[in-house]
């Protein structure tokens, strides 16, 4: 019987030993837990990379389109010039309406010197011709703006972008409306020309 008390202690001492075993397995097991978290938190860390990727391309975009609004801007301007050119019209009517005032003025004596004074005026209607130049320079603008047109369908791809895009087709209508204009321009170029035939036919009288 003792010999069986001294091998069943062996085995009690056995067990012992195991239950420490079994304490280490459990922590393990939390630990395990821990690093299956980890995992799910590292996915979630790498998908926050890629959204950060999106936001610095979205960066690039919202500077290329505060670079457009200054363009909208000069656009802009040039409206106002474009309403001086169109001021300019209603000024060639007038000095239409001064050539048969120039034929009594030709009928006239000191009348003359007064046309002769009409020389300077003369002088600024060739000024007028570099304005003209400085008009067909702005066609070269006018072949950029619609080379901008391919961006427009680039933009048109967009959600709320492809909106603002859309308003900016009505700005487009405008520069086609400032196309006509221009042919008007270069009429008015003509207009020039008859214009400097008649200052050779001041310098005659």
């Amino acid at each position: 019987e003792g010999a069986k008390q001294r091998a069943g202690g062996a085995e009690g001492a056995k067990q012992r030993a195991g239950g420490a075993e079994g304490a280490k397995q459990r922590a393990g097991g939390a630990e395990g837990a821990k690093q299956r978290a980890g995992g799910a938190e590292g996915a979630k860390q790498r998908a926050g990379g890629a959204e950060g990727a999106k936001q610095r391309a979205g960066g690039a975009e919202g500077a290329k389109q505060r670079a457009g609004g200054a363009e909208g801007a000069k656009q802009r301007a040039g409206g106002a010039e474009g309403a001086k050119q169109r001021a300019g019209g209603a000024e060639g009517a007038k000095q239409r309406a001064g050539g048969a005032e120039g034929a009594k003025q030709r009928a006239g004596g000191a009348e003359g010197a007064k046309q002769r004074a009409g020389g300077a005026e003369g002088a600024k209607q060739r000024a007028g011709g570099a304005e003209g130049a400085k008009q067909r320079a702005g066609g070269a603008e006018g072949a950029k703006q619609r080379a901008g047109g391919a961006e427009g369908a680039k933009q048109r791809a967009g959600g709320a972008e492809g909106a603002k895009q859309r308003a900016g087709g009505a700005e487009g209508a405008k520069q086609r409306a400032g196309g006509a204009e221009g042919a008007k321009q270069r009429a008015g170029g003509a207009e020039g020309a008859k214009q400097r035939a008649g200052g050779a036919e001041g310098a005659k009288q």
